[in-house]
């Protein structure tokens, strides 16, 4: 039949045009010219079931359902384009009855039936029985037309791809994949009796419990897609799912899976056409059918990596550090993984590594002799080269490996203690590396001091000790020396005669003179850069690795606990370095540092048992009984710890002004955080501490602009009375609460006498602490030692 010319505005014309199956030709005027629609059908199938409907430059997949009532099929329609299954209009989808009805679909395809209309012929009766007779029939007879087309398209694949001018590139997979994504939108009507409206007789016919053409499909053919990367992009069966991907594997930001699936562990124990992803299975358990799925999680598949006796092979460890070097960020305590990686990270430190002597240890346990930049410092291959088979790594291992080995291991144990165990049991081949340590490694000093003049007098005589040269010989003798009566300072020349002593500062060119030849005796980096080191060591627990990035939760309460410890009166640092270096031993640290996430629970467990702990050492742990005191404000800071780290990493940003100490303590009152933070005043909790943790931010780099640089001078009591003594007009009374005035005294002092460099490199008061301490000093810099008496001198008021 050909109509004539029919002014028609809607692209509702081709689904007319097939829906009555009589229109062949149709002329539609559009802004006054015309357009010629043909229509051709084509079986695809051999019953007829199925065809492909040519309508103008569309094509439809149409399935014809024979019903009893009408002579006239039902057709179920789905819009095809170059790349698979299509999206109808939305006005498009949902019910006809050879017209459009009202009822509009969440899934963008059609129906067409001949279903009764209610009252206002605009829906559908939904409570019409024979309505629902008519939908139930068209749920079975699309369900076979759907195995059919399956069955069909395996076979001729290449003719179908013709027919619908596909692009080469799709394939089967794809193609049934995009029909899954039409067909599983919004929530599944499972009962006829939980349809609100005429468009939801889609999804029923679907998905309906007992006869649904989806929910037959998927059950005899594998048309469910993964949605999982490589080798696991396959199409699988319901009944053959096993696995279910989830949580950080199935965060498809983060590439994981992608990683893990090239594991050999991985594709036996969750094999392709066996596992799918969350979001499948989340649909699949909505559907019901009594689905049950293991969920594989990123602890699951480490676990099979690295097997039950938790044992990382070479191999193991490779594939595990390039899952942590590819895919970094899906391991840092931010984000909605929080608390699953940390229990991946807890998992990651029980495993163990193989060491020299063949046998399996704690990665704590183990230094490693290779050097590998910012995983494997230089200062742990010259611990290694003395430490027993028994604690050396393999050097089997790949670079990959070690990074593995680093985040399991967390952080380098063995201290000065560990290490003059490994001296005192060293063979004579490796006696040599031992004297090397000493003289030049991070714990030198304090291994010569552990293991005591008695013992270098005993290794006098061998060849080791002979073949040192002179000057780490010399070194190695000056570090024994530490722990003995130091009786005089090193050869000075004497004061000039118009020198004052006691209470009367020096001229102020002999000040000047002094500061100028401190800025340039430090700004030399080979005499800057040990005694930096020396000087944290000091500071914080042996082996700390300050890194502070936003995402190291652990570096940051490390330097805040470092900070509380200027508010116990009379406390060495070193001693606060030990509360620290306890925390850790502990466990309390790793407390400390996890990020507290709903609900609570694995964070109360654990700061109930740090309470727990605190109460019940008695006078065994004296030593820290202050600094036990310090736990409700580390409480305070872990809870607000990203408040407080978003503040200090914001001091790189704002209007260049300088900035005043109280906002910095205060960060909810400060007016450039627009929005303010609501985390409780560090005033208390810090004190001096504060003008700490500003000047290793500068010192760190962690902040590179020069509005908090008046604040970096740790005013600490013996730095305010040697400043003093020297002329500089600052208050001298302690107290635990800061002077905001200090530091910035202290600096424009030092600017006063022509000093270029004001930050001394951005060490600040560091370099006047090391000059304090004349056993850091190296036996060689005499210029060192020459200023390192001055200020002793000063500093004590003579």
């Amino acid at each position: 039949m050909v109509t004539d010319a029919v002014n028609v505005f809607s692209d509702a014309v081709p689904l007319l045009t097939i829906f009555s199956r009589r229109i062949r030709k149709v002329v539609v005027f559009r802004d006054g010219r015309s357009d010629t629609w043909s229509n051709a059908e084509e079986k695809l199938t051999q019953s007829g079931l199925v065809t492909l409907a040519l309508v103008g430059q569309g094509r439809y997949l149409c399935f014809h359902c024979q019903l009893a009532c009408d002579k006239r099929p039902a057709t179920v329609l789905f819009h095809l384009d170059a790349e698979g299954v299509a999206a109808l209009p939305a006005y498009a989808t949902g019910i006809w009855i050879t017209t459009p009805t009202r009822a509009r679909s969440d899934l963008a395809w059609a129906l067409n039936a001949p279903f009764s209309p209610d009252v206002g012929r605009q829906q559908l009766a939904l409570g019409s029985p024979e309505n629902m007779k008519i939908a139930e029939r068209v749920a079975v007879v699309w369900g076979e037309g759907l195995i059919e087309l399956y069955d069909w398209m395996k076979e001729h694949w290449g003719d179908f791809q013709r027919k619908t001018a596909l692009h080469a590139e799709v394939t089967f997979e794809r193609w049934w994949c995009l029909l899954w994504s039409h067909t599983t939108g919004g929530t599944p009507i499972l009962d006829w009796s939980q349809i609100q409206d005429g468009g939801q007789i889609l999804s029923w016919v679907a998905w309906n419990r007992s006869r649904g053409a989806m929910r037959r499909l998927i059950l005899e053919r594998a048309s469910i897609p993964s949605e999982l990367p490589g080798e696991f992009a396959t199409l699988v069966r319901q009944d053959e799912i096993q696995f279910c991907v989830s949580g950080v594997l199935a965060d498809k930001n983060n590439a994981c899976f992608a990683e893990v699936a090239k594991w050999k562990s991985v594709k036996q124990e969750f094999p392709a056409g066996q596992t799918i992803h969350e979001h499948i299975g989340r649909f699949l358990e909505k559907v019901g059918g009594g689905a049950e799925f293991n969920k594989v999680t990123l602890q699951h598949v480490l676990a099979t990596e690295v097997g039950s006796r938790l044992q990382v092979n070479p191999d193991a460890g490779d594939h595990i550090g390039a899952l942590l070097t590819r895919c970094k960020p899906a391991f840092e305590l931010t984000g909605s993984h929080a608390a699953e990686v940390q229990q991946v990270l807890v998992f990651i430190r029980g495993t163990t590594f193989l060491g020299t002597d063949g046998a399996y240890h704690p990665a704590r346990a183990l230094v490693c002799k290779r050097f590998l930049a910012d995983i494997i410092e230089k200062d742990e291959v010259l611990r290694a080269e003395f430490a027993p088979n028994s604690a050396a790594l393999s050097p089997t291992y790949s670079d990959r490996a070690l990074v593995f080995f680093d985040k399991a291991r967390e952080r380098l144990a063995a201290d000065s203690t560990v290490l003059a165990g490994w001296a005192r049991d060293a063979s004579d081949d490796r006696l040599a590396a031992v004297f090397q340590y000493i003289a030049h490694g991070d714990l030198g000093e304090e291994l010569a001091v552990k293991l005591g003049r008695d013992w270098l007098d005993t290794k006098r005589n061998t060849a080791e000790y002979g073949e040192l040269s002179e000057q780490d010989g010399s070194e190695v003798e000056r570090k024994f020396y530490k722990g003995q009566l130091w009786r005089q300072f090193w050869p000075m020349q004497p004061p000039g005669a118009d020198y004052t002593p006691h209470s009367t500062p020096p001229e102020c060119d002999r000040v000047q003179a002094f500061l100028r030849e401190v800025e340039t005796w430090w700004s030399d980096v080979n005499v800057r850069g040990p005694l930096i080191n020396h000087y944290l060591r000091h500071q914080y627990p042996s082996n700390c690795n300050l890194r502070l990035r936003e995402g190291d939760r652990r570096s940051w309460m490390t330097l805040l606990i470092r900070a509380m410890g200027y508010t116990v009166g009379r406390a060495q640092d070193w001693q606060t370095a030990g509360f620290i270096n306890y925390c850790d031993t502990t466990g309390w640290l790793d407390s400390f540092s996890m990020m507290r996430v709903p609900p609570f629970d694995e964070w109360n467990r654990r700061w109930i048992g740090i309470l727990d702990d605190s109460a019940n050492q008695g006078l065994d742990y004296v030593e820290y009984h202050h600094w036990i005191k310090l736990l409700p404000f580390v409480y305070r800071v872990s809870t607000h710890l990203d408040d407080y780290v978003q503040n200090f990493c914001g001091l790189d940003y704002g209007n260049g002004t300088a900035l005043n100490v109280y906002t910095i303590l205060n960060p909810a009152l400060d007016p450039e955080l627009e929005g303010g933070l609501i985390a409780p005043s560090l005033s208390q909790t810090v004190g001096l501490g504060i003008f700490f943790i500003l000047r290793e931010l500068v010192r760190t780099n962690t902040i590179r602009g020069d509005r908090i640089l008046s604040h970096c001078f740790v005013p600490s009591l013996p730095i305010r009375r040697a400043f003093g003594n020297l002329g500089c007009d600052i208050d001298l009374g302690a107290g635990r609460v800061a002077r905001l005035e200090w530091s910035q005294q202290i600096m424009d002092f030092i600017r006063s006498h022509g000093v270029g460099d004001v930050t001394f490199s951005r060490a600040f008061d560091i370099p006047f602490i090391v000059l304090s301490n004349p056993l850091w000093l190296d036996s060689s810099d005499h210029e060192g030692r020459e200023l390192s008496n001055f200020w002793i001198e000063w500093s004590n008021g003579q």
